[in-house]
């Protein structure tokens, strides 16, 4: 927790508390809102579980709330960043659509103050972990079996489906740790869990150069997954990743360690190494319409700063780190392709996809 002028202006929420308003949204007009569990945290914001009652328009006690930092909300009031819009227009476009269940829908939106200032703050369903975190948890490995791979795909190609032909969105930040779980209305067991388990705080730090009073932090404590089977066929997941080969082998398809070379690469190189050496060569007359292919290949067409790269068949790897049905690697592969081809004008888009073969049993 930092001031202002040193940090970004994270809201110094306390458990039990009850921030303070400075607009409220419809359903929370005259409610009781109280602050119950931090959930998590990242660069521009927090998100918390506050127990909700008396409000006339919500119809479940539990709800996560997002509340975004000082500089964030500056840069939303601004118009230097689009959340708001986007996930009103998520929420709003067509509910009809099959992908419109698998994206995040904001309830309401709020406006609080603290000392630090003023925070935009977003209301949803409470969601469990991500996927990166699920993945970790399977025994007696990290990975995921195939027919839960197919029903993660599906579902993501649905809410990408849904994001890009009816919203018209592009989404710009999709991995595994921004892919939730979704279980809908566990009221009874999210209040039988919060008695099981409490919501803790750090030991309390004095660091008069930051707060004349004690320093005390909330942990973040995720809720679990209420109502999964562990065989994870009643999986549901809001809007994330892509990554397949992650979720069968348990690490990602373009890992950016680095190779010999005759200068030093930049991490764009070895990213672009990565592709070369999976998905094959750069095709020339897509290099040709690339404003910025001087900075990173020849006039051959080959990486400027990157030698030494070898060509490793989709179908090799997939055998190597997964165990896929040998029957299945092929299609698997072709899938794969599609999704990861270098020319967006040849690549499939998700409603493309969504009729591959490989996801016919989805």
């Amino acid at each position: 927790m930092f001031p202002v002028e040193i940090g970004t202006g994270y809201p110094g929420f306390q458990l039990g508390s009850s921030p303070e308003f400075i607009r409220q949204g419809p359903l929370l007009t005259g409610c009781r809102f109280e602050i119950v569990r931090k959930l998590g945290w990242g660069q521009c914001s927090s998100v918390w579980l506050a127990r909700i009652s008396g409000s006339k328009g919500l119809n479940n006690n539990y709800y996560a709330f997002k509340a975004l930092t000082v500089s964030a909300t500056a840069a939303l009031v601004t118009r230097q960043t689009f959340e708001y819009p986007c996930l009103r227009d998520l929420s709003t476009k067509n509910p009809a659509h099959p992908g419109f269940q698998y994206c995040t829908q904001i309830i309401d939106k709020f406006l609080i103050r603290t000392k630090y200032g003023p925070h935009f703050c977003f209301l949803f369903e409470p969601l469990g972990s991500h996927l990166d975190q699920l993945r970790l948890d399977q025994s007696p490995k990290p990975v995921f079996t195939i027919s839960t791979v197919k029903r993660i795909v599906k579902q993501t190609l649905l809410a990408l489906d849904y994001l890009h032909r009816e919203c018209k969105y592009i989404h710009t930040d999709l991995k595994p740790t921004n892919i939730l779980v979704s279980f809908g209305n566990r009221d009874e067991e999210i209040s039988k869990y919060l008695q099981e388990f409490p919501s803790e705080t750090y030991k309390p730090i004095v660091n008069l150069e930051v707060s004349p009073d004690p320093i005390v932090t909330v942990k973040s404590q995720p809720l679990p997954n209420f109502g999964l089977d562990p065989s994870l066929s009643n999986l549901s997941i809001k809007l994330g990743d892509f990554g397949i080969l992650e979720y069968i082998s348990g690490f990602p398809l373009f890992v950016l360690y680095t190779l010999e070379s005759d200068s030093t690469p930049t991490l764009n190189d070895v990213h672009l190494a990565r592709f070369e050496e999976y998905i094959g060569p750069f095709p020339a007359d897509f290099l040709e319409r690339c404003a910025r292919r001087d900075e990173y290949f020849d006039k051959n067409g080959s990486l400027l700063r990157m030698n030494g790269i070898k060509h490793f068949p989709l179908e090799d790897l997939i055998g190597r780190v997964s165990k896929v049905e040998p029957a299945s690697i092929a299609p698997l592969a072709r899938f794969m392709r599609r999704c990861l081809t270098i020319d967006p004008s040849f690549r499939a888009t998700a409603q493309e996809l969504l009729e591959d073969d490989w996801l016919r049993d989805a």
